[in-house]
């Protein structure tokens, strides 16, 4: 009887060892590169379209999620840009990710009608969009670490950053077409892992609770 608690409390040590290792290690973002064209009217009015963006960077790094193709559906619509911020034509947008022709994650952008830019001066710009409603192949979620972390935890914060494009509201609001490069990264919602210290600090109650187990049982 003896034997068999200590037993396992020590497995359920080791568990929570790999787990919290687990944790610590797993991947929770990723970064996207490519084109954004912008087609603008001169009238506050435009669309700005994101192309050629695959999975470039992951955390682990190797994930079998690298080279998968990202697309952006439909184009971001914009109707005024002021310094308060852009006001999209429609408040949701798509974020799908593919494996071929196979779809391995979708999600919901969700642009907030009225979204901030920052900052407004010259240089790189980014733009915060909530991911909603995220659904994950289950045979890819199997394969990478990423997708499994989104999986989890069902959300998601996807950041653009618009690089060298001057001053963004002047540049909106000036009519033109032109592409430029822009960088991203998408990470899950605060659920996708354990957390770590929660982990250590069970971890820590059941060791001490097999030492009392021990001195009890010697």
């Amino acid at each position: 009887m003896r034997t068999k608690l200590w037993k396992g409390i020590l497995a359920a040590v080791a568990a929570t060892g790999l787990m919290a290792g687990t944790a610590m290690a797993a991947s929770i973002d990723f970064s996207l590169y490519g084109n954004v064209y912008f087609d603008r009217n001169g009238d506050g009015t435009g669309t700005i379209t994101l192309s050629g963006v695959y999975a470039s960077e992951t955390n682990p790094t190797g994930d079998w999620l690298l080279g998968k193709t990202v697309t952006f559906d439909p184009a971001f619509s914009y109707t005024s840009a002021t310094n308060a911020g852009i006001v999209f034509a429609t408040s949701t947008y798509d974020f799908t990710i593919k494996d071929g022709s196979n779809t391995i994650f979708t999600a919901q952008l969700n642009m907030g009608g009225l979204t901030p830019i920052g900052p407004y001066g010259l240089g790189n710009i980014d733009m915060v969009l909530n991911l909603s409603n995220v659904w994950v192949d289950a045979a890819a979620a199997a394969s990478s670490d990423v997708l499994n972390a989104f999986s989890q935890s069902g959300t998601g914060i996807l950041t653009l950053t618009f690089q060298d494009v001057g001053s963004f509201v002047t540049f909106l609001n000036t009519a033109g077409h032109s592409n430029d490069s822009f960088s991203g990264k998408a990470a899950p919602g605060p659920n996708a892992v354990p957390e770590p210290a929660t982990m250590l600090l069970f971890g820590t109650g059941l060791l001490g609770l097999a030492g009392v187990a021990r001195r009890k049982m010697s």
